[in-house]
């Protein structure tokens, strides 16, 4: 790119970056991306990484996902076009969520998440995800990363232009790969992924002690295992018992914050 197209562009940048706040825990970041441009990339994504599975219906276990992602996105307070997906891959231990609230679980997970409280866990996670803008933030990463400052401007500027460079930058951003590997989120996405998706569970009435013992549950699952989706799984997140150690501190003090909260609109 020549310094005259730079020139052009860094003041374009200048104007689509914006200060956010994570509302749950207050950290600042920057973000280059709406999210009325994430949740369009994120239909097309969607549709494309649910397309590679079977889609299961109908099932107990089925109802089991559309029930409790409609409770958590209830308790998340976000009024946002939520699709929940329960995928026919019983070898892949796993669940995504896109920005706009598409989540997908595939049905390997659940012989791990037991139940709908551990569901609710792996649930909770997935739509803090989404309510917490970490799509638009990996894609703001993503495209400074890869195609610069003043490339990143001009995405911006035409960013629904189809080309395979476009498609394969949004598709790694959004944190999906071509084959089917979920790309990982960073270690400060994934604890707060935890931290507000434990919030959430709670509001929507699940044992909260669901979430530590579903990690320690992953931590045996991993132990000896080879190659493949599973071991993918475990390399882009935080270590599973360092999970649960972490959840197990915060219970106390959700349970605190929720029952102060109570108490106050008893009070009003």
């Amino acid at each position: 790119m020549n310094r005259y197209l730079l020139a052009l562009a860094l003041p374009l940048l200048s104007l689509c970056i914006g200060c956010d706040v994570v509302g749950e825990t207050g950290r600042s970041r920057f973000l280059l991306f709406s999210d009325t441009q994430m949740n369009k990339m994120a239909i097309d994504a969607y549709a494309e990484e649910t397309g590679k599975y079977p889609v299961i219906t109908g099932t107990k276990d089925a109802r089991m996902v559309q029930d409790v992602g409609e409770r958590i996105a209830k308790a998340c307070g976000r009024n946002y076009a939520w699709e929940f997906k329960l995928l026919d891959a019983p070898k892949v231990v796993n669940a995504f969520a896109l920005p706009g609230g598409k989540i997908a679980i595939y049905s390997g997970i659940l012989k791990v998440t037991k139940d709908e409280h551990g569901l609710a866990t792996v649930m909770g996670h997935e739509v803090a995800h989404a309510t917490a803008r970490h799509g638009a933030e990996r894609m703001t990463d993503t495209t400074i990363a890869k195609l610069g400052l003043g490339a990143a401007a001009l995405v911006l500027e035409g960013w629904d232009k189809e080309s395979e460079e476009t498609k394969g930058m949004v598709m790694t951003g959004l944190g999906l790969a071509g084959k089917g590997t979920l790309q990982k989120f960073s270690r400060t996405h994934e604890s707060e992924a935890d931290t507000i998706g434990l919030e959430y569970m709670m509001r929507a009435g699940y044992d909260p002690e669901a979430a530590p013992k579903l990690w320690e549950r992953m931590a045996k699952l991993s132990a000896g295992k080879g190659p493949g989706m599973l071991e993918s799984f475990f390399a882009s997140h935080p270590p599973s018992l360092e999970r649960a150690a972490a959840l197990r501190k915060l219970i106390p003090i959700l349970r605190q914050k929720l029952a102060d909260e109570k108490t106050g609109s008893a009070r009003e």
